[in-house]
């Protein structure tokens, strides 16, 4: 059981993670319009299918992802032919719920995850890399394309490729992309938003 709490939270993590910022509302006149409007995200709904691949075993399922503001609620379905979990989260307080009656609470999505898993990844990243954009005041090499969208991002250890974006309500927004950390492969399709 643990094994397979240990995927879905692998998968649900890598695919949407989204608590509040404190960088979401920070001003940068360096940043383009595209990407000041998708920092300032954060009412949305998310779907997507994820695999993930560790070079020894894979696993997929469907997300569904609905951010409020600092309350968000994340919903897995199918990894191992079956099964579902709710992630429910708060400031100050994350809630596990599965259909096979396992439950877990902690302060935060990053210890959930820490305590569920053992494993600490950089949660906190992934509002911004699903959004398309570098986490603010944190290194990162970028390659855009000639629409100025990012198609390759390398920030805290993990290539990020998007090859795949769709205009939502005149914010371009990504529909597909691979996040890799080797061993660690993630992939992130059909992705579809839903904004406000």
């Amino acid at each position: 059981m643990r094994t397979q709490i240990k995927a879905i939270l692998y998968l649900t993590v890598l695919s949407v993670m989204g608590c509040s910022s404190p960088y979401l509302n920070s001003p940068n006149s360096s940043l383009s319009r595209d990407v000041t409007q998708q920092l300032d995200l954060n009412h949305w709904d998310l779907r997507s299918q994820i695999s993930v691949n560790n070079g020894e075993n894979a696993w997929s399922a469907q997300v569904y992802w609905r951010q409020r503001g600092e309350h968000f609620v994340i919903r897995i379905f199918g990894p191992f032919a079956g099964g579902s979990m709710k992630i429910v989260g708060y400031p100050g307080q994350v809630m596990l719920s599965s259909t096979s009656n396992h439950q877990a609470t902690a302060a935060s999505i990053d210890e959930l995850f820490a305590q569920q898993t053992g494993w600490q990844l950089p949660l906190a990243d992934m509002v911004y890399w699903i959004k398309a954009i570098p986490v603010p005041n944190k290194p990162a090499l970028k390659q855009l394309d000639h629409h100025s969208q990012l198609v390759v991002l390398t920030q805290a250890g993990w290539k990020i490729t998007y090859s795949g974006y769709h205009s939502v309500q005149g914010i371009p927004l990504p529909t597909k992309l691979q996040l890799i950390q080797e061993p660690l492969r993630v992939k992130i399709v059909g992705i579809t938003w839903k904004l406000g």
